[in-house]
């Protein structure tokens, strides 16, 4: 929108880049300690109503593409200030992203598989090899005693 010809699309979206410059330079103070919650709660009111502005600017616009970009962001736009509100909750998807980019390669590299059954057992082991990574767990350690469990007809251990 920012590099648009059609100068209001173009002024819509220098204002949410404008903004979002703003709101992660204060999100990563937060981070960083330098900002308490209250704060930055606080400070996103002026933003919110910033953004709810060029989002409501870009609907009228007359531009068919940035008016359907900023209606669907609009819809969502709670949702968009989650991370200020709760705790644990992060302004990007970027922890997602990372945690299934091994799953993608590897699928990229073995060109997937061609049964459901192949699917689901690939899905289901990438899943055990991501948590056990996050939880410190050994992978193949957690797969030996699920395996013997299932053998002696013990309970699966928890990977959670």
């Amino acid at each position: 929108m920012a590099e648009s010809k059609h100068e209001a699309s173009r002024l819509v979206g220098e204002s949410l880049l404008k903004s979002s410059k703003i709101i992660f330079e204060n999100w990563n103070r937060f981070k960083e300690g330098k900002m308490n919650r209250a704060t930055l709660r606080r400070k996103s009111k002026v933003w919110e109503r910033e953004v709810n502005e060029a989002l409501e600017e870009g609907m009228k616009n007359g531009n068919h593409d940035v008016g359907g970009t900023c209606r669907h962001i609009w819809r969502r736009f709670d949702a968009l200030w989650l991370f200020i509100r709760r705790e644990n909750i992060e302004p990007t998807n970027n922890t997602a992203e990372r945690a299934l980019r091994p799953a993608i390669i590897k699928r990229n590299l073995s060109f997937g598989v061609d049964s459901e059954s192949g699917r689901q057992f690939l899905e289901r082991m990438l899943s055990i090899i991501a948590t056990s990574e996050q939880q410190n767990i050994d992978t193949y350690h957690y797969l030996q005693s699920t395996l013997t469990a299932q053998l002696t007809g013990k309970p699966t251990p928890k990977l959670l």
